[in-house]
């Protein structure tokens, strides 16, 4: 889920792709070009970041996904086995 500029504010948390992965940043200030500029909290290194559709909110989690529903099926079991898969022991 992507943010919008309006959502962003400084001081706040978020995570951000840098160098194609995610990371925890930390908004500083705005930059006088257009973005915001924010403390990658791994590195510590002071990063740009030009668009709001490269944060991601801290406590997003992902739609936990439903299970599809799988084909059940049943056919005749091979002459024999039916008593080999009996519980009870056979004498």
């Amino acid at each position: 889920m992507t943010m919008k500029k309006s959502e962003v504010s400084i001081g706040g948390t978020y995570k951000a792709r840098v160098s194609g992965q995610e990371v925890e940043v930390k908004i500083v200030t705005a930059d006088t070009l257009g973005g915001w500029l924010a403390d990658n909290l791994e590195t510590g290194r002071r990063i740009r970041i030009k668009t709001a559709a490269r944060l991601r909110p801290l406590s997003a989690q992902p739609a936990p996904c439903k299970p599809k529903a799988i084909a059940t099926f049943t056919m005749p079991l091979p002459r024999g086995w039916a008593k080999l898969l009996t519980d009870k022991p056979t004498e």
